[in-house]
């Protein structure tokens, strides 16, 4: 679809990125690499499109809940859009605790500076 419309994907390829989209879930912050594995009831999605169309770069994501999500899982969720870009790491390590995640080396492999 995207390239249908005259654009290319962004991630593709970038820094040795393998996707068209990138898919984090549950603890993965962000840049996750799409994978074959089931969501499952509770997970937490975000799904991430960027494209290169016109000379600009355009981004955009969004957050999905899948079935029974936890109750602090569904506040974090729900703060996410109110925390700016450059502190969400920084608090979302602390609100869930995490020291190491497989994202952790995409996260800085993978991540753009604004």
């Amino acid at each position: 679809m995207i390239i249908d419309n005259g654009a290319y994907p962004s991630p593709l390829g970038y820094c040795g990125y393998p996707k068209s989209v990138c898919t984090s879930v549950n603890e993965c912050i962000c840049h996750g690499i799409p994978d074959s594995r089931p969501l499952e009831d509770g997970d937490i999605i975000n799904i991430d499109v960027t494209v290169y169309l016109n000379g600009y770069h355009g981004d955009t994501s969004a957050t999905f809940l899948c079935g029974d999500v936890d109750d602090e899982a569904k506040k974090l969720v729900k703060v996410i859009p109110m925390v700016s870009r450059d502190h969400f790491y920084l608090l979302s390590n602390q609100y869930l605790q995490i020291e190491n995640t497989d994202c952790e080396e995409c996260e800085s492999k993978f991540k753009r500076s604004n």
